[in-house]
């Protein structure tokens, strides 16, 4: 997979923004800016009412390249390896998502949710060696149904809740939704205890780099981000 971390794990939102842009122009991806009071970057690939989402933010605390730089690099990889699919796909990287949602809520506001068939939500994912999943689809009826149910019954670690992601805002909608997540070892018994309501502290012994300026590319893991990408989602 090529690795562009160092270019948008970088300090700043507009730094990580043009990069992704720099990137997308480099790989001959069409994009659009897209939001009123956020600036969503996104590819289209025979847009419909019928599209599945597939995204990630790009603002960070700090240089964040495992919140979130690692997830925009494999939506980069992504867009790269789907851009001629025949299926209807947005690759949407988020922004101001560390402000609680503002961007994916602006996205499905502006797109329309009911042409919005169904989400992949990719983040924190340049740490550790376990993929884990939270899912919300069950007694829905849409288009990725067979392929959503084939990524979440390949995944080992399935919770009924993460922390809060752009996923929520999906989730919120009535749109069906995977939240997909690389975990420590350590990490992975804290996000079982959180789905399990015994802790609900984001302060706690948890997450050690991520909203902290060690998040950078020194602690990021590229076996972590590749475990992702070739996941078959």
């Amino acid at each position: 997979m090529i690795n562009y971390i160092e270019e948008i794990a970088v300090v700043g939102t507009v730094k990580r923004k043009n990069a992704i842009i720099n990137i997308l122009d480099h790989i001959g991806v069409t994009y659009k800016i897209l939001g009123n009071t956020a600036e969503n970057i996104v590819v289209s690939v025979n847009p419909s009412s019928k599209r599945m989402v597939i995204g990630a933010h790009y603002d960070a605390f700090y240089a964040g390249a495992n919140d979130n730089a690692a997830a925009c690099v494999i939506l980069l990889n992504l867009i790269s390896k789907l851009k001629d699919s025949k299926s209807s796909i947005d690759f949407v990287f988020f922004d101001k998502e560390e402000q609680g949602g503002v961007g994916s809520r602006e996205y499905i506001k502006i797109v329309g949710k009911e042409n919005i068939d169904s989400m992949i939500n990719l983040d924190m994912c340049g740490m550790g060696s376990n993929i884990v999943m939270s899912y919300n689809f069950i007694n829905t009826d849409f288009a990725y149904k067979d392929v959503f149910r084939t990524i979440v019954s390949n995944c080992a670690n399935l919770l009924k809740e993460l922390p809060f992601g752009d996923y929520n805002s999906f989730v919120s909608n009535g749109i069906p939704a995977i939240f997909i997540i690389n975990s420590t070892n350590h990490d992975l018994e804290w996000y079982k205890n959180y789905s399990n309501r015994i802790v609900r502290d984001l302060n706690t012994d948890f997450m050690k780099t991520m909203h902290r300026q060690n998040d950078t590319i020194d602690t990021f893991s590229d076996y972590g981000m590749n475990m992702i990408y070739e996941y078959d989602i």
